[in-house]
């Protein structure tokens, strides 16, 4: 876990040694109390008045590229298994106040996933002016599997609505970039007292700084589509799909599509699919199954303009626009487990 904190504030990010306060408490690692009482993470907010301030664990979160790494880099002590051998593995070795995870994507191999012909020297897709550099991707399409608990209090009333609880992303800019993809940390607006019965906290996802990805209207996802499934289900049959407060596991798939700048978004080809199951459910249920324009960064954004037309990392977060004043009324914790990386289908877990 250490190895892949970054810490806003904590010079370029990398925070290996929980510098800034108390930040090792907001950021724990746990032998028991998981799924099947197994180890987790923990990432906690701290309520504080009148609004929420610096140091109160918004500034923490846990980057980690998709790249498949030796055992020393990922703190395991053995290797990832690279996809059966067929990727190589990358070392990783953050400092303190280093920006070992914003330089990552400088890498010959920084494990972007994105469209094979993006692959090739040569110009960004619709941006002739700017050349490419060239990167090897790992892949094209992906899926992520991640067991987490979501705290039952972060539906209180006076609790902000949306909030990062985990997104994809890429290294350079690893909290904001136009082709993050997050899943929110509480949907719809809390209406719940302290104490609960708490409502229902709905499974929803945002595109950068664009919208919801059930935006109906074709600015962003496509409701045009019959056979397209989106959680918050206004026009489509069964229930929405919320969490439990339980160890509850999700699978994404991810299928990275055409770099799309028009407005419009007449092209609709990045895909993500997402099965869920509550704690005890050994089978998944089907709650997403879109396609979207997805908009990436540009290389003339940054220098040297190393951003690739795809996603490299995850981050996961318990995060809130607290500069801006957004608040929590009460500290919430987030639980993540048995987070898995994987070119194929991933099953659900039996326990």
């Amino acid at each position: 876990m250490n190895r892949f904190r970054w810490t806003n504030g904590v010079g370029s990010g990398n925070n290996p040694n929980g510098d800034l306060g108390a930040a090792p408490s907001y950021m724990a690692w746990h032998a028991t109390g998981g799924p099947n009482n197994g180890p987790y993470m923990s990432i906690f907010h701290e309520a504080r008045a009148p609004y929420n301030q610096g140091g109160s664990g918004s500034e923490n979160k846990f980057c980690r590229p998709f790249s498949p790494m030796d055992g020393t880099s990922n703190g395991r002590g053995i290797a990832d298994p690279a996809a059966g051998g067929t990727l190589p593995l990358q070392s990783f070795s953050p400092t303190p106040g280093g920006d070992q995870t914003v330089t990552y994507g400088n890498r010959l191999r920084s494990g972007y996933y994105g469209k094979p012909e993006y692959q090739a020297a040569g110009v960004y897709y619709g941006n002739p002016s700017y050349p490419q550099v060239y990167k090897d991707f790992d892949g094209h399409d992906f899926y992520i599997q991640l067991r987490v608990k979501m705290d039952p209090t972060r539906m209180t009333t006076g609790n902000v609505v949306n909030g990062k609880f985990f997104f994809l992303t890429n290294t350079t800019t690893v909290t904001m970039c136009n082709q993050e993809v997050v899943t929110v940390g509480a949907y719809p607006t809390p209406t719940s007292p302290v104490g609960g019965p708490y409502q229902n906290n709905v499974h929803q996802m945002y595109e950068g700084g664009f919208g919801y990805l059930d935006n109906s209207n074709g600015s962003v996802a496509d409701g045009t589509d019959p056979n397209r499934i989106w959680n918050p289900r206004s026009n489509n049959n069964g229930p929405s799909w919320a969490y439990s407060g339980g160890w509850d596991t999700l699978l994404y798939h991810v299928t990275p599509g055409t770099a799309n700048a028009d407005s419009s978004g007449t092209i609709k080809d990045t895909r993500i699919e997402v099965w869920a199951a509550h704690e005890g459910v050994t089978t998944y249920t089907k709650i997403w199954d879109t396609k979207y324009r997805a908009f990436f960064e540009n290389p003339q954004q940054y220098s040297p303009g190393h951003l690739k037309y795809g996603w490299n990392a995850l981050t996961l977060a318990n995060y809130h626009n607290v500069d801006m004043g957004e608040r929590l009324v009460t500290s919430v914790t987030h639980g993540f487990a048995q987070i898995i990386f994987s070119k194929s289908m991933i099953p659900c877990p039996l326990v």
